[in-house]
């Protein structure tokens, strides 16, 4: 469709990122390609079926924390792409973290031996050392004997979280990294408390802080600084919208209703209630 002179030959990556998928499923892409016709791509899987019904209804957060409680603490982030890299980095940041970060699992090792982080969070896939030959490489070292170590992978089998854990791995986090879960985990783990933001006051406490009642009672931020956040609901980017609303809530203290709002939706995927809300603004 559209003008054919305007038209571009794809990159092919579509088709590379799923076989990469497939594979990790133990599969492979089969193919039936006729000349002048077209070609037809297909693969097989072997999945469980499940016992029984799970709850798939997320844990809801109404609150945004804006530090901790406890020692400082320090997390490693190893992944051979900036862009995940950057997701955890842009929300641990502002809660006041000590932050590194790696490309891979030879420079993730390295880097652990320098930085001696309290908590590292690996991918899996990685080129070179991948995430399962760090952990191994790791846990030889005295010093990282009991170090929290968090596999981060877009594997959702239960063979697969199992194998990190017998790995040597303390814990499991599918991607996309839901801001929510992360932190209950690092809480958890690092034994912290939350410090939340009260909006009547302007002082920081460690209970929970409701929201507005209605939209007309937040503070909103002008338009033009809505406009990010709008295109990246619009196109139910959450890690996006995520990272927007760290940047809103950073730009005014008084934003933090509004933020906490389209935090509460972007975590149940409501990207179309996001939509309507910045609407009303624009």
């Amino acid at each position: 469709m559209g003008d054919v002179s305007r038209r571009i030959e794809g990159t092919g990556l579509g088709l590379a990122i799923t076989q990469k998928l497939i594979s990790l499923m133990e599969s492979k892409i089969f193919v039936d390609s006729n000349p002048g016709v077209g070609s037809k791509f297909w693969f097989d899987l072997d999945l469980q079926v499940a016992s029984e019904l799970r709850d798939s209804t997320p844990v809801k957060s109404t609150d945004i924390a804006i530090g901790y409680q406890g020692q400082k603490t320090k997390i490693l982030v190893v992944d051979d792409n900036w862009e995940n890299r950057s997701v955890i980095i842009n929300l641990l940041s502002p809660l006041g973290f000590e932050l590194a970060e790696a490309a891979d699992g030879k420079a993730g090792l390295e880097k652990a031996v320098e930085f001696q982080p309290d908590l590292i969070l690996c991918d899996l896939v990685m080129p070179g050392m991948d995430g399962f030959g760090l952990i191994r490489q790791l846990r030889q070292l005295p010093e990282f004997q009991s170090t929290i170590t968090i596999a981060v992978s877009a594997s959702v089998f239960n063979a697969d979280r199992q194998n990190c854990l017998e790995s040597g791995y303390s814990d499991f986090l599918a991607k996309p990294i839901q801001a929510a879960e992360l932190l209950d985990k690092i809480k958890s783990y690092l034994n912290l408390s939350w410090i939340y933001e009260q909006k009547s006051t302007g002082k920081n406490f460690t209970a929970a802080v409701p929201l507005a009642s209605s939209p007309q009672e937040m503070a909103v931020p002008p338009r033009e600084e809505l406009l990010a956040l709008y295109q990246a609901a619009k196109g139910c980017y959450i890690e996006d919208v995520e990272l927007e609303v760290i940047r809103l809530k950073q730009l005014k203290p008084e934003y933090s209703s509004f933020a906490a709002r389209i935090l509460e939706l972007s975590e149940d995927f409501e990207c179309q209630a996001i939509v309507k809300l910045i609407e009303r603004y624009l």
